[in-house]
C-alpha cells in the first residue's frame, strides 16, 4: 500500500476526519498522524471494534512502506502512539484489536512508558 492509498482509506473509513484535520500525509505526516490520533480520541465511543481492527490495519501497511525506519518509527511513536496513549481506554482498545508490527510496537511503547 502507497501512502496515498493509505492517505485514502483513512479519508473513506472516516469521512469526517478532513473536517477535523487540515493536514495533509504528504506535506506534515507528523501532525496528520496527531490528528488521526486525536480524531480517533474525540470518536472513541462511536467508533466500531471493525474500525479499531481497520486502524491497525492501516498502520500495518503504513509500518510496511520502505522508507527510511527512523523516520516511519518517529512518525508512529511520536505523532501518533505519544497522543493517542494520553487516553488510556482508547490506546488499550486499540491495543486489543492491534497485531503484527503494530501490536509489537505498542508492547514497546507501553514498556518505554513505564
Amino acid at each position: 500500500m502507497t501512502i496515498k492509498e493509505i492517505d485514502k482509506k483513512i479519508n473513506l473509513l472516516f469521512t469526517d476526519f478532513k473536517n477535523f484535520s487540515y493536514s495533509n500525509i504528504f506535506k506534515s505526516p507528523y501532525s496528520f498522524f496527531g490528528d488521526l490520533a486525536n480524531f480517533i480520541k474525540s470518536q472513541y465511543l462511536k467508533l466500531t471494534d471493525n474500525d479499531f481492527v481497520e486502524i491497525n490495519n492501516i498502520f500495518n501497511s503504513f509500518l510496511l512502506i520502505e522508507y527510511e525506519d527512523w523516520y516511519i518509527e518517529n512518525i508512529v511513536y511520536v505523532g501518533f502512539l505519544e497522543i493517542l496513549a494520553d487516553e488510556e481506554i482508547v490506546f488499550e482498545k486499540l491495543f486489543k484489536f492491534s497485531s503484527g508490527k503494530l501490536k509489537k510496537w505498542m508492547i514497546e511503547f507501553k514498556n518505554s512508558e513505564l
